[in-house]
């Protein structure tokens, strides 16, 4: 039952579904290279060419993401959304972060964070994240262990979110 709710909650809100028509999974996305990460000797490789600055707002802006998300601030989490995000609707994502932010209490930890593809306009950062929720109404514990790639676009120039990919540890 746990398992299941963190899978609800994760297709809501981490993996930043919306009202796309068309619904392509985690898996899908990632074979298909439009989202990726390689992998090399157990070791997450870096994209090339990212200026030092560039890459210093990218990881600033995802820390800023995962804080927001960890505060259950719901401004502090729309400011780091992209408006004309790619992977879900804006509103209906802040609308399902609501509902997470009322009903549980989040923490978030993101390791090994890499920036893992990049050009001008967006950057992919890849995280091994460890997700531990508590239902506030019940106490019940409930928690995940995952890859994540979140990709970020340059809006208004600012680095904000456009759209997420979990995929849970086996």
């Amino acid at each position: 039952m746990k398992k299941w709710l963190l899978a609800l909650v994760s297709v809501f809100v981490l993996a930043a579904c919306g009202d796309k028509e068309e619904e392509v999974s985690t898996r899908e996305v990632i074979e298909e290279g439009t989202v990726g990460f390689e992998i090399a000797g157990g070791n997450i490789k870096e994209a090339a060419d990212i200026p030092e600055d560039v890459k210093k707002e990218v990881v600033a802006a995802f820390d800023e993401y995962i804080a927001a998300f960890n505060a259950g601030d719901i401004d502090r989490y729309a400011a780091t959304t992209a408006r004309n995000a790619k992977g879900f609707d804006y509103e209906a994502d802040l609308v399902e972060a609501k509902k997470v932010f009322d009903n549980y209490t989040v923490n978030r930890q993101a390791e090994d964070v890499t920036i893992v593809k990049y050009n001008e306009s967006e950057a992919q950062v890849y995280a091994n994240l460890s997700i531990s929720m508590t239902e506030k109404a019940t106490n019940t514990p409930i928690s995940s262990n995952g890859r994540q790639v979140t990709v970020f676009v340059n809006e208004n120039d600012a680095w904000k979110v456009s759209s997420v990919h979990y995929i849970e540890n086996q």
